[in-house]
């Protein structure tokens, strides 16, 4: 029989059967460890030795098994790098909502998508989610007003002497501090669509969210004190909480501020002002019309239409002048960060006009068209989300306006084309 070669002689030197591992022994000779003696199995019997040594399964002895990822924590880093947050709010009788990515999503849509990205089963992707929704909720003065003794509502009672209310009036406290001072440095979400809410604005600069957190914990005091002693009851996570809700109602106005705007127009024309056939009067004409935006109107300049719009202009005397109906063409140009709207318009209306008879009864006049362009520059508040006053913002414009064109009059005494020219102020508010 021939000599087996090196391999074949290594497999039959350690096999089970034998008792001994004689292969432990180098190809120069017996190395300076015991011989292991192995069981039927092949798992060692010498004492302290363990069935999953590693040098039994040719691993050295030194390398590093790598743990496997913990799914739970998987879908945990997944929420956290993609700015998840409970809403401020919850809607009432409704399906759970959550923010990913600065957006509000209902909890069924949120599941769906954090399963897809993390390829986690879905029942432990919902597990996580509502855990995360049941933590308990940092106090808001917005959302938890003071309330007196008996009174039931839901809020907070100043005077009670629990140690746990007390922490939670201090960080209520906190957080109006925390709200002011982002008033202050213009947080908000950056005026592009920043999908993965990465950056953020603040003092005019993009930034993050976790930087802008650890500033907010420097102004609350939780850093620098001797000792490293937690100064403030708010902690970061409580913080960037606050902030990404912050930004996800920042992100919903810049996102919406695309769509179709209803406005209820109110324009002054002093008797001064006006050029115009006939007589003249004050007027005070009120508008309902459908604005179109061109988009991001804070700051970039852009084409609006306006259409249907539908006015109705009374004397001072509370009587019913002219009734028209039309549409507008104008380019808007933002100013000062959107501050002041200036812009030029073209527009065309079909009117009708009153007048009274003998009896003093208002009675149809002359109808007719108008088709006039002009200029206008408003006012239009910019406040940053955090503000009090936020909800002004895109809602409410006041300005100047002057127009000139012609009226063709299809009856009565004005009958025929003639100029006309008016200026007036305004007040607008968007909805």
């Amino acid at each position: 029989m021939g000599k087996p070669n090196q391999s074949e002689q290594d497999k039959w030197m350690a096999h089970p059967s034998l008792g001994v591992n004689v292969a432990q022994f180098s190809s120069g000779g017996p190395s300076d460890r015991v011989l292991d003696t192995l069981d039927r199995n092949g798992n060692s019997t010498s004492p302290g030795a363990s069935p999953t040594d590693p040098s039994l399964l040719g691993i050295p002895a030194d390398a590093k098994v790598q743990p496997q990822p913990d799914p739970e924590a998987i879908v945990r880093k997944y929420l956290d790098d993609h700015q998840f947050a409970p809403p401020e709010q919850q809607p009432d009788g409704a399906e759970q909502h959550v923010l990913l990515n600065g957006r509000d999503l209902k909890l069924s849509e949120a599941e769906k998508q954090v399963a897809a990205a993390t390829k986690q089963p879905a029942d432990l992707v919902h597990r996580v989610l509502t855990t995360a929704l049941g933590a308990p909720k940092t106090p808001d003065w917005s959302f938890n007003p003071l309330r007196g003794p008996g009174n039931e509502l839901p809020g907070i009672h100043p005077s009670s002497t629990d140690p746990a209310l007390q922490r939670q009036l201090a960080k209520a406290n906190e957080l109006q501090t925390l709200d002011a001072w982002l008033v202050g440095h213009g947080f908000e979400a950056p005026n592009d669509s920043d999908p993965d809410a990465k950056k953020a604005l603040f003092d005019g600069q993009d930034t993050t969210i976790d930087v802008v957190a650890d500033k907010a914990m420097k102004v609350l005091g939780n850093s620098g004190a001797p000792g490293g002693l937690q100064m403030a009851y708010l902690t970061k996570d409580e913080v960037v909480t606050h902030l990404r809700q912050k930004y996800a109602r920042s992100r919903t106005r810049k996102d919406n501020s695309h769509l179709p705007q209803i406005q209820v127009q109110y324009l002054g024309t002093p008797k001064a002002t006006q050029a115009a056939p006939g007589n003249l009067t004050d007027t005070h004409q009120f508008t309902f019309q459908v604005v179109f935006q061109h988009g991001d109107s804070n700051n970039k300049a852009g084409f609006d239409l306006t259409a249907p719009s539908v006015s109705v202009t009374f004397d001072s005397a509370g009587n019913v002048v002219q009734a028209g109906a039309g549409a507008q063409g104008a380019w808007a140009k933002p100013l000062l960060g959107g501050w002041l709207q200036a812009a030029g318009f073209v527009q065309g209306n079909a009117t009708v006009d009153f007048t009274k008879d003998i009896k003093g009864n208002t009675v149809l006049g002359s109808a007719g068209f108008q088709a006039v362009g002009g200029g206008q520059i408003a006012l239009a508040p910019v406040l940053a989300d955090t503000s009090k006053f936020a909800f002004l913002s895109g809602h409410v414009q006041f300005g100047i306006q002057v127009q000139g064109g012609i009226q063709d009059k299809f009856s009565g005494p004005q009958k025929g084309v003639a100029p006309i020219a008016a200026g007036g102020g305004f007040l607008t508010l968007s909805f």
